[in-house]
């Protein structure tokens, strides 16, 4: 069976309050995050990651950090560029606390908020961590993804592209082997354009 994520948050979305849409696309995104989930589709959802990722907003992790810091640490570059406000942070923390996991698959934490809890404008930020951070569902991230979005669609052609990257398990280890931001970038680049 072929899963299309974004038809049934389409449906989902006729059926429930906005406020509860996002949550539901993260529980659905970590039920079938170790299945081969399709692409979103490509036309008419807004730029893709690397429109809005550039090697400023990512950042490698050589220490070990909690879990709350580790989300400080991949957000810290939205929040310096005025994409954010420090109440998204505190709104994504508090969602964790609140037992919102937002596992894309074992190693990798989608870290966003409502869009009305301080988002500026879109923007995206990434952190890998040399020592996996421990979350409360018992799970560990070797990297973060710090997502930030003014709406419900226009950010779908950046998590298209995520899911593109992060299908391929062994991708998961070559980010997190490099140690400069710019490799990361580099690699990112030829993993989208191949």
């Amino acid at each position: 069976m072929q899963l299309q994520l974004n038809e049934i948050v389409k449906i989902a979305a006729k059926y429930m309050p906005e406020d509860k849409l996002e949550l539901f696309q993260t529980e659905l995104k970590n039920t079938f995050s170790d299945q081969n989930i399709n692409t979103l589709p490509q036309k008419g959802y807004g730029e893709g990651l690397l429109y809005y990722l550039n090697p400023g907003h990512i950042q490698v992790v050589e220490n070990e950090v909690d879990w709350e810091q580790a989300i400080h640490i991949s957000a810290s570059s939205l929040l310096m560029d005025d994409v954010i406000t420090q109440s998204y942070i505190d709104s994504i923390i508090r969602n964790q606390k609140n037992g919102y996991h937002m596992f894309l698959n074992s190693d990798i934490v989608l870290a966003h908020s409502s869009i009305n809890d301080g988002v500026k404008k879109l923007g995206i930020s990434m952190a890998t961590f040399k020592k996996p951070v421990p979350f409360l569902n018992e799970k560990q991230a070797t990297i973060i993804i710090t997502l930030a979005a003014e709406n419900q669609t226009e950010h779908i052609q950046v998590l298209n592209d995520i899911l593109k990257i992060f299908q391929k398990k062994k991708n998961i280890q070559k980010i997190t082997d490099f140690h400069k931001s710019i490799d990361i970038y580099t690699f990112l680049q030829n993993e989208l354009n191949s």
